[in-house]
């Protein structure tokens, strides 16, 4: 037998769906109520010698990954980018990728400086080209990163050469060797 509403009255099943959406409602509630769940340091970083003991360190279980996650990503400009989106808490950067994610608004602070480059970051170029001056009306391959802009800056100074006299192409790092070959 199938139960009729009495005038101003509703039938047992809504009033139990109902209840059972109240009591679903409050527990979720309650739940928001609670402290949120602590979720990993996620850390990006790029394949560099500098970053491989933070590597090396998850390999060998050093550390709980439910504390620190290493995000291994192509490049620091990568990196970068999910630092902003917040899509990481923390990354591997340089000096000059973190100054322009300050000067765009980003809050990010030094906590380690794990290298200082004396002199290693180079410009290679196809055999031939033994000079500066020799790329006039070449191609240059580089990274959209402020470090590449002082990179150029510098190269073109020393081969006297104006930006315009050359072409750039804006290669992420890990194109740069095919590029060159190719």
């Amino acid at each position: 037998m199938t139960e009729q509403p009495i005038a101003g009255r509703l039938p047992g099943r809504v009033v139990s769906a109902l209840r059972a959406f109240v009591a679903g409602l409050a527990l979720t509630l309650l739940a928001g109520c609670g402290e949120a769940p602590q979720l990993p340091l996620r850390v990006g970083l790029n394949p560099w010698v500098g970053y491989d003991p933070l590597v090396l360190a998850r390999e060998r279980g050093l550390f709980d990954p439910s504390d620190l996650r290493v995000v291994e990503l192509e490049t620091s400009s990568e990196s970068a980018r999910q630092l902003r989106n917040g899509l990481i808490e923390a990354a591997g950067l340089t000096l000059p990728e973190a100054v322009e994610l300050a000067a765009a608004g980003i809050d990010v602070r030094v906590v380690a400086v794990l290298s200082l480059s004396r002199g290693a970051d180079a410009v290679l170029a196809r055999p031939g080209i033994g000079s500066a001056d020799r790329l006039r009306g070449g191609r240059i391959g580089l990274e959209d990163t402020a470090l590449a802009a002082i990179m150029l800056q510098r190269l073109l100074e020393t081969g006297g050469l104006r930006r315009d006299e050359v072409s750039l192409v804006m290669l992420p790092v890990v194109e740069h060797e095919s590029a060159l070959k190719a």
